[in-house]
Order: C-alpha cells, then structure tokens, then sequence
C-alpha cells in the first residue's frame, strides 16, 4: 500500500476519533502532505449530537471503513508472509469488534444509548489502533 495512502487513511482515522471522543459541534480537521508537498484535508462537522445525527455520521464511517479493511487484508494476505496475515487477522478481529458494538448502538434505547455508546467508541479506538499499527508496519 502507498504510503500517501495510509496517510490519507491515518487522517480519516483521526477525524473520525475525533468525533468518536465527543467534539460534539466542534469541527474536527487534519491535514496531511502529499509527497508533492500540497496539503490535503478531511473534515468531518458534527453540528447535531443526536442519537440520530450520530448514528447517521458513524453509519458512513462505518461504509467507509468496510472497503478499507476488506481491500487492506486482501492484500496483506496476497502478501503472504506470517507477519502480514497476522496484522490482516488482527485487524479483522477489530474490525469484527466494531461492527458488533455498532449493531448494538443501532438498538441502544435512551436508557442504554450512553453505555452502548461507550461500548462502541471503545472499539473503534482499538480499531483505529489495530490500522494504525498494521499500516505502519506494510
């Protein structure tokens, strides 16, 4: 994978954390260099902190994110190598995580909606952690 690639994967990382960490209606913004030196930047607002709002942001994150996994341990697989399908089986593992704790936000009911909440930031932390690490090291 292009390092230009994981960077601009590192960056959507980074907004969406940002958002995952409580920015509430802040903007949350970063930047990254091309190797042509022209900065580039992904924003993602967040101006409704509903339970509705969020589930909409995350939802296409979520989207977002399938594709980047599935082609990431595709390749890592093609790869071969013991350290790389290790990385894509870990990452799997996260990425499986994620998509079960956001199953259950989908359902989370106002009682249960700051605990389920909880629940699937903390995945997506440990998502964001797995990529990164796995990134770096291809």
């Amino acid at each position: 994978m292009e390092s230009r690639t994981v960077r601009s994967l590192f960056v959507a990382a980074t907004a969406v954390a940002a958002l995952a960490a409580g920015s509430g209606s802040a903007l949350a913004a970063s930047a990254i260099a091309s190797d042509s030196g022209a900065a580039g930047a992904v924003l993602v607002a967040a101006d409704d902190d509903s339970a509705t709002a969020y589930r909409q942001r995350m939802g296409a994150q979520i989207d977002e994110w399938k594709s980047k996994v599935e082609d990431y341990s595709r390749q890592a697989k093609a790869k071969g190598g013991a350290a790389s399908e290790a990385a894509a089986q870990k990452l799997d593992r996260a990425w499986d995580d994620v998509k079960t704790q956001w199953s259950k936000l989908q359902g989370a009911t106002d009682d249960t909606w700051d605990d389920t909440k909880a629940a699937f930031e903390k995945a997506w932390r440990n998502f964001q952690d797995t990529w990164n690490s796995a990134t770096s090291q291809t």
